[in-house]
């Protein structure tokens, strides 16, 4: 299955460690999990869906661009980076170099997200979405799409 920072998509929420994160549950009875880089620079966000049963169905790295990681301690992992290298910060130009041509790119406010068809994973169409902001890597996102059943 696609993994991400060794995060795998499809493992029970309760096999992961929650030290360095805050835990949320939310009204649809999905949970959150969110920390911040030791740096403060990366915003990490794990997450079920309603269809994944309390599987891992979220992995997304964010750029810390607001005060989410204000006094939090962090959490210190071997790499912040995709298994191909791509880290949030780096030029655009790196994620065609590592990932080839998308399958689909949209336009957004300010930049642009590709995606990429990363295969399937508790039986649905698992994607890598990558945004970029002013020729930047902002976001790194890996997920099993909603409605693929």
């Amino acid at each position: 299955m696609a993994s991400l920072l060794g995060y795998r998509l499809g493992t029970p929420l309760s096999a992961l460690s929650r030290v360095g994160f805050l835990v949320h549950g939310l009204s649809g009875g999905e949970t959150l999990m969110e920390a911040c880089s030791s740096e403060r620079k990366v915003f990490l966000t794990l997450a079920d869906d309603p269809w994944s049963h309390g599987h891992l169905a979220y992995i997304s790295l964010a750029r810390v661009d607001d005060e989410r990681c204000g006094g939090e301690p962090g959490l210190s992992l071997a790499s912040w980076a995709t298994a191909e290298g791509l880290r949030i910060g780096d030029a655009a130009q790196k994620v065609t170099t590592l990932y080839g041509t998308p399958t689909a790119t949209r336009n957004v406010e300010g930049g642009v997200v590709v995606r990429y068809d990363q295969g399937r994973a508790l039986g649905r169409h698992v994607s890598l979405a990558i945004s970029i902001n002013q020729g930047v890597v902002v976001r790194i996102a890996l997920g099993i799409e909603a409605g693929d059943l």
